[in-house]
């Protein structure tokens, strides 16, 4: 009876041996120190939402500037188009229209590992998506609002595998991909889309048929925000 205690003793020591050894691994592996804290609080701070603006088609708009199926009231015509910027003052003036292209989530859906040509370490696309429906974040907005809240992540012996796995995913592919910005304008109406403000860029996105078609603006003083939402509302996305 003694020798079966012994053996059941020594066996459970073993598991739990087992399962520290293989917890120190994942937490070696999936270290949030290998994402840059001050890069990561800096980067969720600018993710706080400021005035909604509201779009309602203007229908009277008869002269537009076209681009890959999302056109524009034509207020370019005093600007000299440099591949695709129109451009106005030696470039301090700037604007760029784009058709579809991936959303952020897209890039958080990605099978391909590099993004920007950085190597995303140890992680799979997998553990992303898991992530992006256990906190059920539909698109990029939902997305934003969440990382907003979030503090930079720590782990410890007890913490999941799966949730060491995404979070570390994720967060460092959120360093990678995200520009660093001021604050959001949350676009609604007609339309549904958001404005990542930077220094002196207001990169606007609208979202449809999942997809973001973007309309950049250089020069804050050029365009005012009054002036950007005047233009937001003669957009047509066909």
């Amino acid at each position: 009876m003694k020798k079966r205690n012994i053996v059941l003793i020594g066996i459970l020591l073993v598991l739990i041996l087992g399962y520290i050894s293989f917890k120190t691994v994942c937490l070696y592996y999936y270290n949030p120190k290998q994402i840059n804290k001050n890069d990561f609080e800096k980067l969720k701070n600018g993710l706080v939402f400021k005035d909604d603006i509201i779009i309602k088609i203007n229908k009277d708009v008869t002269d537009y500037l076209e681009k890959d199926n999302i056109k524009i009231r034509n207020d370019f015509k005093d600007f000299t188009l440099k591949e695709n910027w129109y451009v106005l003052n030696n470039n301090k003036i700037a604007f760029a229209l784009n058709g579809a292209t991936e959303t952020y989530l897209d890039y958080l859906k990605a099978q391909d590992v590099n993004v920007y040509n950085a190597s995303l370490k140890n992680t799979k696309v997998n553990d992303r998506i898991q992530f992006l429906k256990e906190n059920n974040l539909n698109n990029d907005i939902d997305f934003f609002k969440y990382m907003h809240k979030q503090d930079f992540p720590t782990f410890n012996i007890l913490t999941s595998v799966n949730k060491m796995k995404s979070i570390y995913s994720v967060y460092l592919m959120f360093n990678i991909m995200m520009p660093s910005i001021n604050y959001i304008n949350e676009i609604k109406g007609d339309y549904h889309g958001y404005i990542l403000n930077l220094d002196n860029i207001k990169e606007v996105s609208i979202l449809k048929n999942n997809k973001r078609y973007i309309l950049t603006f250089i020069g804050n003083d050029y365009f005012t925000l009054d002036y950007v939402k005047e233009l937001l509302n003669t957009i047509v996305i066909e």
